[in-house]
């Protein structure tokens, strides 16, 4: 399948640079080698970029699972707000890791490794390590992070144009 399409691209590619006739046959050629240059160059972008953020998001979970069960000395911050941001930064990596659309999802797994951890620390670490107000704040955490980046991800995707209210009047004329 792969051999039928190769001649057709490269004639495509080929034909791009050829001088524009009226017809619409050599237009649509035209539009269509561009398109399938571009789209080709976005989707192996997307796809590296995908990988290079699955990586992090992988090590940055790794990294959280280990310092989880590291004794706590004396912290600079309290347990609630570590967790919180934590969570927040493992929602994040998982939207833009999954996408948009499935915040649900990095939400939902966020909340469960929140959970987890606790469980795993009240069965391995000395009592009263594990607490649920760390549930509770790595969820709060990872929901204001999901939510955060979904709604950035919004605005970077539909950048919204100056409107006439905003704009400055010239009142000197």
């Amino acid at each position: 399948m792969l051999a039928e399409i190769l001649p057709e691209l490269r004639e495509l590619v080929e034909t791009r640079d050829a001088p524009r006739r009226v017809d619409d046959t050599h237009w649509s050629r035209s539009r269509a080698s561009h398109l399938t240059q571009s789209c080709a160059c976005d989707y192996w972008t997307m796809i590296r970029a995908r990988s290079v953020l699955s990586v992090v998001a992988t090590l940055y979970l790794v990294a959280l699972i280990w310092l989880a069960f590291v004794p706590r000395g004396n912290m600079v911050m309290p347990s609630e707000a570590s967790a919180a941001f934590q969570f927040a930064l493992v929602s994040v990596l998982l939207v833009l890791v999954l996408g948009r659309r499935r915040w649900w999802v990095a939400l939902g797994f966020a909340v469960l490794g929140a959970s987890w951890i606790e469980a795993a620390q009240s069965v391995w670490m000395p009592p009263g390590y594990a607490l649920m107000t760390d549930v509770i704040a790595g969820t709060i955490g990872a929901t204001v992070g999901a939510l955060v980046t979904v709604a950035a991800l919004r605005i970077s995707r539909n950048p919204t144009a100056a409107s006439p209210a905003t704009e400055p009047k010239n009142l000197g004329a």
